[in-house]
């Protein structure tokens, strides 16, 4: 399989295998702009909606007793704390 004709931001060459004709991968094709920007676009917005959701949980948690503020701080959420002991 042929590799993409494309250079990287960085300057390198692409190391993709070219899915068109012209030589160019998925990615460098610029008939996948648009749905490049799109797909870019959502990834963002997800990873946000994710952190508010964990923020929003972690108050919900203080405020109804169940997790103390301290906890919440060190990253209660955060499988690696769930495990350890907590020091006040």
């Amino acid at each position: 399989m042929a590799q993409c004709r494309a250079t990287k931001r960085d300057g390198s060459r692409c190391t993709q295998t070219v899915a068109a004709a012209n030589g160019l991968c998925w990615a460098h094709d610029p008939a996948n702009a648009d749905k490049r920007r799109r797909m870019a676009s959502r990834a963002g917005s997800r990873e946000i909606s994710g952190l508010k959701k964990q923020i929003k949980d972690l108050a919900e948690g203080v405020l109804s007793g169940d997790s103390h503020p301290r906890r919440c701080h060190r990253g209660e959420s955060d499988p690696q704390y769930q495990s350890a002991p907590h020091r006040a």
